[in-house]
């Protein structure tokens, strides 16, 4: 089975590593991943270079990969003036609420623009209250066109929750046990579950197995838990779906 990844790394992870997407590509062609989303890294300073960001922008369009914006404070900024201007055809946008502060007045315009352009947004959720996925449910339902998807899907409660009520929420898989994901799946939400790894990311993490054992039971957890019809979904279905039926 070919797998898409939609939670994908490339830049600045530390001040000395840069991830360029050939590495990426290098890697996950091991494991049957044709393509997948990458995006910049939340390393606040480092990912602000768009002189950088421009090149990984076209060496990840050679590899094959769509890719997505981080919305730091220098895109913001051209939110916030009137004056956002795309200049490549980025397939998704993403808000990372653990690194930079957004006001509900940023979200509500970033909502606003990438609505217009019928892109999905990828939210980082986490463990603190201004990355809980519930912090987003007035934007989710107010935004009905736009698509967001809750990397990571936490707390795993209030995603589902919102899965359950809005048909615009879609999740990632990033760093999501098995048994959460077939909680997911036991409530018949397998066509918006995307695979994705957040790799590497995964290396700062000491509990976690190295990147090859680590990435192989990703996959293999989802392969070997569900049916074909539904892993098939999870790990490359709804990416095709979402991001290649252009």
């Amino acid at each position: 089975m070919n797998v898409y990844d939609s939670h994908l790394h490339v830049g600045v992870l530390t001040d000395s590593i840069v991830i360029h997407p050939n590495e990426i590509k290098g890697f996950v062609s091991q494991y049957e991943v044709k393509g997948g989303l990458i995006m910049p890294t939340a390393h606040v300073g480092g990912n602000d270079n768009l002189e950088l960001h421009e090149t990984l922008y076209r060496e990840g369009v050679c590899c094959g990969f769509q890719i997505a914006l981080y919305l730091n404070h220098e895109v913001l900024d051209e939110f916030e003036d009137g004056n956002f201007d795309i200049k490549y055809p980025f397939s998704a946008f993403k808000i990372h609420p653990e690194a930079v502060v957004y006001s509900d007045k940023d979200l509500d315009e970033v909502c606003a623009v990438i609505g217009e352009m019928k892109k999905p947004l990828l939210i980082h959720t986490g463990g603190i209250d201004c990355t809980h996925a519930s912090r987003f449910e007035d934007f989710i339902k107010k935004y009905k066109q736009q698509l967001f998807i809750l990397c990571h899907a936490r707390p795993s409660e209030e995603s589902l929750l919102l899965l359950n009520k809005y048909d615009n929420v879609l999740i990632d898989t990033a760093f999501l046990p098995i048994e959460k994901i077939k909680a997911f799946v036991s409530e018949s939400n397998e066509d918006r579950i995307l695979f994705g790894s957040d790799y590497p990311i995964n290396r700062w993490f000491s509990d976690l197995a190295n990147d090859e054992e680590w990435y192989y039971k990703q996959i293999k957890d989802i392969a070997d838990s569900f049916s074909y019809r539904v892993s098939e979904k999870i790990l490359s279905k709804n990416y095709l779906n979402l991001f290649c039926n252009d």
